[in-house]
């Protein structure tokens, strides 16, 4: 049986390098539904033709753009993120349009100094929280 996603929920994460830590900054991390997915692939790959006269096309893939986008859109929150002077930093969203739905979308200036070690992390959690996961993939028969 297959279980539906549930994009309203909710979940926390501690990045590899932050797990025995006296004090890990946790993210909270929300689950993305499918057609937002779709939208994440779509933007970040396409095919660029080879040069004139060429019947080649070659696959370009934007894996910094994908991830960004995840984060941007998968990211709910934090505790104990804290800034280069050790000082909590505050939450701060905006609500991103898109297919007549209003997305709550962390904005881009925090984004911005959030190490691209851990965006690549809670990206790689992000995508993996869409897949069907082992315990609820049955043999056939």
């Amino acid at each position: 049986m297959i279980k539906a996603i549930t994009p309203d929920q909710t979940f926390e994460y501690i990045c590899e390098s932050d797990r025995g830590s006296e004090q890990p900054t946790k993210w909270v991390l929300g689950i993305l539904d499918s057609r937002l997915m779709a939208h994440i692939e779509d933007a970040v790959a396409k095919l660029e033709m080879g040069k004139k006269g060429s019947d080649q096309a070659d696959p370009v893939f934007r894996t910094g753009t994908r991830r960004w986008l995840l984060v941007k859109f998968g990211l709910r929150g934090w505790v104990n993120f804290v800034d280069a002077n050790g000082q909590p930093f505050a939450e701060s969203f905006d609500t991103t349009p898109l297919f007549g739905k209003s997305y709550k979308t962390v904005n881009d200036l925090v984004l911005e100094l959030i190490p691209t070690s851990v965006l690549t992390e809670l990206a790689g959690e992000l995508s993996e929280q869409n897949h069907l996961q082992e315990a609820d993939k049955r043999p056939f028969g």
